[in-house]
């Protein structure tokens, strides 16, 4: 499925830049292994474009290889510090619901671009993350201000 999925993508991109894929890549191989030699494909083509390198991060942490994931954003995030970046880092982590880092990466988007929290469909996750984190602190406040029980009922 991994190979199928990323041999899609991996096409249209090649077909744009008016580059040809080898079929041996992954031809004839079980999936897994096609799927590792197309990544390794993605990763040179990447070079040192920052989507480019969050677009396979992406996949690398979302199809399970986080460490190979986490380290392509890392590389994407190490050159420059722009806050479309951190909207995209921070869907990742949304996808794989990594909620603290999620929130994390979009509260680095709005430090670098405070008015994006509003007017795009970019900021969805943004503010649901938000909204999520919100929730929690208000709840674990709420908790922390509940006077102690004794067999059920609320001692006075």
């Amino acid at each position: 499925m991994l190979a199928a999925v990323f041999l899609v993508g991996l096409t249209v991109g090649a077909v744009a830049r008016g580059k040809a894929i080898d079929a041996s890549i992954y031809r004839g191989k079980p999936n897994a292994e096609a799927g590792k030699a197309l990544l390794e494909l993605a990763r040179s083509q990447a070079g040192k474009g920052s989507w480019e390198n969050i677009a396979v991060g992406r996949v690398c942490y979302l199809a399970g290889m986080k460490a190979d994931g986490q380290s392509l954003l890392n590389v994407a995030t190490s050159k420059k510090d722009d806050a479309s970046d951190w909207i995209r880092i921070g869907r990742v982590y949304y996808d794989a619901k990594e909620w603290n880092k999620a929130f994390a990466a979009f509260e680095r988007a709005l430090q670098l671009k405070p008015k994006t929290r509003r007017g795009s469909r970019k900021s969805a996750p943004i503010t649901i993350c938000a909204g999520t984190e919100q929730k929690r602190k208000s709840s674990s406040i709420a908790r922390s201000n509940r006077s102690p029980t004794k067999f059920g009922t609320r001692s006075i």
